[in-house]
């Protein structure tokens, strides 16, 4: 039980250091609300927004952005968690299949299957805790310029991405 106890708090904390990133992440999403760019937010222009993905830059000019937002979406981190808990519960319950209490008896096999899932389903809750714990910012653009103006000032404040793998 108290490995349990162990292995949970290590699986959170893993999950809040990868969300803790210094570099931000943005989607885009175009008039209709259809997402189609995500990156990292590197800078701005007089009209357009600049990110990276994998190490491919891209300059999105003003009139196609209908949203941005910031940070990666709740099914991230919930599979983050889900990907952290899996393979911890599976070791831990197939440990715990050797012995023989009386109580509770499983094979070796039944306890790797169930402690994956249920490490899963575990580290899925973590995720979405901590995904309901982000503070995730949402611009407003429409493709209007002067919607860009008055956004583009708060868009200067938040972390840049760099890369030289600096941020400033």
């Amino acid at each position: 039980m108290k490995s349990m106890i162990f292995l949970s708090l290590v699986a959170i904390s893993i999950t809040i250091n990868t969300s803790a990133q210094k570099k931000t992440f943005i989607r885009l999403y175009d008039i209709t609300g259809h997402k189609f760019a995500k990156g990292f937010f590197t800078g701005t222009t007089d009209s357009s927004i600049m990110l990276i993905s994998r190490n491919i830059k891209t300059e999105i000019p003003v009139n196609k952005i209908g949203i941005i937002k910031t940070k990666r979406s709740a099914g991230n981190s919930m599979l983050t968690g889900a990907l952290i808990g899996a393979v911890p519960g599976a070791i831990i319950f197939a440990a715990g299949s050797t012995g023989d209490d009386g109580f509770l008896t499983y094979t070796l096999r039944d306890g790797i299957v169930g402690g994956f899932f249920g490490g899963a389903v575990a580290g899925a809750i973590v995720g979405a805790i901590v995904s309901a714990g982000k503070k995730r910012e949402l611009y407003k653009i429409d493709g209007k310029m002067e919607n860009w103006l008055q956004q583009k000032i708060l868009l200067d404040k938040i972390t840049v991405y760099r890369s030289d793998n600096k941020s400033e």
